[in-house]
């Protein structure tokens, strides 16, 4: 059995956890291999798990991972959580999951990037916003009003001299319908 398809989810989550300790601490040397995609690969595919403490992990993971990651490589990924999360405003038969799983990828680009703004950041972060959508269900606006609020808090020092130009009018808007007031306990 592959840990990643293993019964319990401990070993799954400690497999997502090994490929980010294996991805990060070896990343020289492992960075552009088939190991490295391996590794990415599965903590994106541990998004859908079924177990919250998974996804969670793989979250972790891939944001560990994508740090090395180029560009071209960050834009795919993020067209394939956006595909993943699927259309808004969602549709009522939507699969919770799946856009779950799509929501939690495109928070650990965005965590990927504290205190700097690649030149994917602003797209994918405002594709993240979209997902805070009144018809999005309560636990996927919640998760992306966090990821919006630890975005602004990692980028505040410096969003008015450098980070706020990377972003279009557009974006800038979209950011601050959806990112939520913060809270105390955020």
């Amino acid at each position: 059995t592959h840990a990643h398809t293993h019964t319990s989810w401990k070993v799954r989550s400690a497999h997502a956890k090994l490929c980010e300790t294996v991805g990060v601490s070896k990343r020289l040397l492992l960075h552009g291999t088939e190991e490295y995609g391996v590794c990415v690969r599965g903590a994106e595919g541990a998004l859908r798990d079924t177990q919250a403490d998974v996804r969670q992990a793989a979250r972790a993971s891939l944001s560990s991972l994508v740090m090395t990651l180029d560009t071209h490589a960050v834009k795919r990924l993020t067209q394939n959580f956006e595909r993943l999360a699927g259309p808004l405003p969602p549709p009522t038969n939507v699969d919770n999951n799946q856009v779950q799983a799509g929501v939690l990828g495109l928070a650990a680009l965005v965590q990927a990037a504290p205190y700097h703004v690649p030149k994917w950041l602003p797209q994918t972060v405002t594709t993240l916003a979209r997902y805070a959508h009144a018809k999005s269900a309560e636990h996927i606006r919640k998760e992306v009003q966090k990821s919006l609020q630890e975005f602004f808090r990692t980028h505040q020092d410096a969003w008015k001299q450098m980070h706020v130009k990377e972003f279009t009018e557009d974006q800038i808007d979209i950011l601050e319908t959806y990112k939520g007031r913060p809270t105390y306990f955020s």
